[in-house]
């Protein structure tokens, strides 16, 4: 129990690291502005119409290409000082052990994933707040503005009617979640694994950065076949069965491939780590 206790211990060190850290102010600010700013046509037509809507605006955020890439490279500039080594290290490898120090690295990359689909989450309530309203169903708001689509005065591309006819909001929106939550940590090891096996934070970032940008590849250029590939393009339901019915994987499959990738990542990066000296990183 002591070494457990010992092992989250390390890992809540680097939140505390967050609060200096000008980068963590950066991604959560931008993530701010970006919601606020593509979201305020919603506020206006609540304004003006007196109706208000349904806190499940990040499905529809998430489900967009043109705008996952954007906040699957937030994740990615939150998670870029991966190995997470600096000038304490090796005093944490001193009073612990390499075990420990892996598994808490592990679980700080879990846990600052969650943290941050949490905040994002608030902030697609915060941006709208006077106007929410909690029911089991889309609402009013929301099947409007999905069957008007970006016409007249109002811009409201992301708000899909194929995913308010799919499903119910609540069962939608936890495998929306729960998949970028996934997403989320399968970049935080690429750049952890690749930043141990590489000795360079460098590779990993532009690895991590590459798996971003696949959604916004799909958008220039809807290559054959690339849905079924490339695991960021499933956070759109709409590409998983039941709703497409020639896809490979169902919803639960499809968090279960990634929950694979988690775990393949994990083992290559402790591999990388048996076979290299701990050295370190200047703090980014």
């Amino acid at each position: 129990m002591t070494k457990v206790r010992s092992t989250f211990r390390l890992a809540t060190i680097d939140f505390h690291k967050w609060l200096r850290n000008p980068r963590v102010y950066v991604v959560f600010v931008g993530l701010l502005f970006f919601v606020y700013h593509y979201n305020r046509d919603i506020r206006v037509y609540c304004e003006t119409s007196g109706y208000r809507i349904t806190p499940y605006l990040i499905t529809f955020m998430l489900s967009r290409d043109a705008f996952l890439f954007i906040f699957l490279l937030f994740a990615t500039l939150l998670l870029c000082n991966a190995p997470f080594i600096d000038n304490l290290t090796p005093y944490d490898l001193i009073r612990s052990s390499r075990v420990m120090w892996f598994a808490s690295r592990l679980i700080y990359i879990a846990l600052a994933s969650f943290v941050f689909v949490l905040v994002f989450f608030l902030i697609t309530l915060i941006v709208l707040f006077p106007y929410i309203v909690w029911l089991d169903d889309w609402g009013q708001v929301v099947r409007t503005l999905a069957i008007a689509g970006p016409s007249g005065s109002l811009n409201v591309p992301h708000i899909s009617n194929a995913l308010v006819e799919f499903s119910a909001p609540i069962r939608l929106t936890i495998y929306t979640v729960a998949n970028y939550y996934l997403q989320c940590v399968v970049l935080g090891l690429i750049m952890f694994c690749a930043g141990l096996a590489t000795k360079s934070r460098g590779f990993g970032i532009v690895l991590a950065t590459m798996y971003s940008f696949l959604p916004w590849v799909h958008i220039l250029w809807g290559i054959p076949g690339f849905v079924k590939a490339f695991p960021p393009l499933w956070v759109n339901q709409l590409r998983l069965r039941p709703a497409n019915r020639t896809a490979i994987l169902s919803q639960p499959q499809a968090l279960l491939v990634l929950v694979g990738f988690i775990i393949l990542l994990s083992v290559a990066s402790w591999l990388a780590l048996a076979k290299r000296d701990i050295e370190v990183y200047p703090e980014i």
